[in-house]
């Protein structure tokens, strides 16, 4: 077998320490400092966007705080006006209310005393009164106008 030749020995080992020595030397003069350089540059970003954010939380927490206490100050000016609101409606609406029954009690001794003039007048004139509602009866049940004559004439014989 060839790799157990003692002659070629000394080549192989030659060989093998300048490419074993030229790729330490890469690697450490070339690529680990660019790969820890990379690291750094890394960890740095990474700490100060750590930083950034721990200060961006505490912004976001300080305004959320604000926010909360805002709305509780606006929660109860809300409920102040609407309890003012409420306030302003019941009293109007009681006015109103007081206003109403006032109308309504005029309206209804006004509507009394119609309805006692009405009749007064219905039992002064109770021979025309009762010719002008039979009519008026005839004429909303058949559509037709009523005979005033004849019911004149039907009335005088009772």
């Amino acid at each position: 077998m060839p790799q157990f030749d003692v002659s070629s020995f000394g080549t192989q080992l030659f060989w093998l320490t300048l490419v074993f020595g030229v790729l330490y030397i890469a690697i450490s003069r070339i690529i680990a400092p660019k790969a820890e350089s990379i690291m750094i540059n890394r960890n740095r970003y990474l700490e100060e966007n750590i930083t950034a954010s721990e200060n961006d939380y505490g912004k976001a927490e300080s305004l959320r705080k604000e926010k909360e206490m805002k709305l509780r100050e606006f929660n109860v000016e809300i409920e102040k006006f609407r309890k003012e609101a409420l306030d302003s409606l019941d009293d109007h609406f009681a006015d109103r209310n007081v206003e109403l029954s006032r109308v309504l009690s005029k309206k209804t001794k006004e509507s009394f005393l119609d309805a006692e003039k009405y009749l007064t007048s219905f039992h002064q004139h109770e021979n025309k009164s009762c010719i002008d509602l039979a009519a008026f009866i005839i004429e909303k049940i058949t559509d037709k106008p009523a005979d005033l004559k004849l019911l004149e004439k039907i009335y005088r014989e009772k």
